[in-house]
């Protein structure tokens, strides 16, 4: 009899081939074709900074960047993504594919000792790193080249990311023993629900070592079988520059946001109107502390092309009086998707309310 706690990675494939097999097919995935004239299927499934994010099926998903997109599809998409779960404030709710997948499964190295967690103490993350790892071999070496770059990414990006530990190839104790002897900073994998793994049982490489970037609705964007040590470094690095992809205040992606909203807005408000649309504030949450802004309300008019004018930041005790005009003057720099009116782009008032983040 095989136990759990020595699964091989074949009969922990085959455990997800036999659970996945009790859910119903899926809708065949949507049809596309780009801009430059490749076609490709895949359902909406996620938008990661200036990345379109597609999945066709449970394969390697399709990341086309925005410009990509033709203007008639990203209203298209759009509502695709309308129809994904929001990303929850509480990982313990979340209803994304891959959440689902780790609740009550996971487990994190607390006081030295390996201990389950519910995933109620942080929001749901956006992306997750799985490293399939088996005992032995270069796995401490690995593993200890992985724990600085995931402590420096988790200062910077605090929770839109996570690592996971998937044991292969060995045992229960040797799973516990790997985990608390390094003292894991991330999940770990509890070695007896593996055999209930679906979507993450999918992306097991081979040969192991290996890992697989996945985002929360299952879209695996990028894998590898055979890591070396030597590799951990390029692994982070490019997880790394999807982090600061999705950052709202990054300059680099809002222009290629601001014209994939409009083209959105045009077709979503053909019959119809709406304000304008902020992509990303231009100040991060950090450099307002930093000058003891902690709330503030702006007004500012936004002409048909985007461009901001007349901006005044009200007086209050949220703000010092002496950093108005510079907040002010941040906002003027920032492109906007203009007000439309039945389809055509207008001029219109823009609010902004802003409340620091709650320091618990």
């Amino acid at each position: 009899m095989i136990t759990p706690s020595r699964l091989s990675m074949r009969s922990l494939l085959a455990a997800a081939v036999l659970a996945s097999s009790l859910v119903l097919p899926a809708a065949q995935a949507e049809d596309w074709v780009d801009t430059q004239g490749e076609k490709f299927s895949g359902d909406p499934a996620g938008l990661v900074g200036p990345l379109a994010l597609f999945k066709p099926g449970r394969k390697r998903g399709k990341r086309l960047p925005l410009p990509f997109l033709r203007p008639e599809d990203a209203y298209r998409f759009d509502q695709g993504l309308r129809k994904l779960p929001e990303r929850a404030p509480v990982w313990a709710n979340g209803e994304s594919q891959i959440s689902k997948e780790l609740l009550g499964r996971v487990q994190r190295v607390i006081d030295g000792k390996l201990q389950d967690v519910d995933l109620s103490d942080r929001p749901e993350p956006e992306l997750l790193l799985v490293l399939y790892v088996e005992a032995g071999g270069n796995a401490r070496e690995l593993f200890r080249a992985a724990i600085d770059p995931y402590n420096a990414l988790a200062e910077k990006y605090g929770d839109d990311f996570e690592v996971l530990f998937v044991g292969v190839r060995h045992t229960l104790a040797d799973q516990i023993g790997l985990a608390e002897s390094l003292g894991m900073p991330w999940l770990v994998m509890n070695r007896s629900e593996q055999n209930r793994l679906v979507e993450i049982a999918d992306y097991v490489p081979d040969p192991t070592p290996g890992y697989a970037l996945i985002n929360r609705h299952g879209v695996l964007m990028t894998s590898k079988p055979g890591l070396l040590t030597s590799d951990i470094d390029q692994v982070f690095a490019e997880l790394e520059g999807l982090l600061r992809a999705m950052v709202p205040n990054n300059p680099k992606t809002w222009m290629v946001k601001v014209d994939y909203y409009k083209n959105v807005r045009q077709r979503e408000f053909a019959k119809g109107e709406a304000g304008p649309m902020l992509v990303g504030p231009p100040l991060l949450d950090s450099l307002l502390a930093r000058i003891g802004v902690t709330a503030f309300e702006l007004d500012a008019e936004i002409d048909e092309t985007g461009k901001a004018t007349n901006v005044v930041v009200q007086p209050g005790p949220g703000i010092p009086d002496k950093y108005l005009n510079a907040v002010a003057k941040s906002f003027a720099t920032v492109p906007f998707v203009p007000a439309v009116k039945n389809g055509q782009f207008v001029s219109g008032k823009f609010h902004y309310s802003y409340q620091a983040p709650s320091s618990e």
